[in-house]
């Protein structure tokens, strides 16, 4: 395998696991687990950019406008984290993503 086609699969596995198009595992167990952010930790917001820059390079532009989508609910202006947290007693998970949601309050679910 080439360097551009695992650049290319690396940015192809973070888009269907941001959008939830597959899962951790699923990407995992397909033998080509290679991500462009770290999938066990909250996506930065300059990584996640950089991701919708690839697509747009390639013009790619249905990927983009999903992406940018997400980056807008989980992302302020300026690139902080809009995040309420969750604060319940025993939260419910109805969402892993992009992130983690309360099915309760609808806020962040963090550790």
């Amino acid at each position: 395998m080439t360097d551009n086609q695992i650049l290319h699969i690396s940015m192809l596995n973070s888009f269907n696991l941001i959008t939830g198009r597959a899962t951790f595992d699923e990407i995992m167990d397909s033998g080509v687990g290679f991500f462009s952010h770290m999938p066990t930790q909250a996506i930065d917001s300059e990584v996640f950019k950089l991701i919708i820059w690839y697509f747009q390079d390639r013009e790619m532009f249905e990927y983009c406008a999903e992406l940018s989508k997400i980056y807008k609910e989980i992302f302020n202006e300026d690139g902080t984290p809009k995040e309420v947290v969750c604060e319940c007693e025993y939260p419910d998970i109805e969402t892993y993503v992009p992130r983690a949601i309360c099915s309760i309050c609808n806020n962040i679910i963090r550790r």
